[in-house]
């Protein structure tokens, strides 16, 4: 999705551990977010808002990740 997203020009956030951080960096985020207060860091690496969110971890962290698409 990432790779897609990257293809189109568009920005990605990613969420993910941090052990899949750099993996997900390597397939096209612009910045990937993991841990308490993860939105809040995302939200200052894109000010202006992500064209979209790719969220290994679900549930809650969805329902962030879906305030921080532009």
């Amino acid at each position: 999705a990432l790779q897609i997203a990257r293809a189109f020009g568009l920005r990605a956030v990613g969420v993910a551990s941090e052990g899949k951080k750099d993996f997900v960096e390597s397939l096209g985020a612009v910045h990937v977010a993991s841990g308490p207060g993860w939105a809040g860091r995302a939200r200052t690496a894109v000010p202006d808002g992500a064209d979209a969110v790719y969220d290994l971890i679900g549930g809650e962290v969805l329902k962030d990740a879906a305030g921080l698409v532009a």
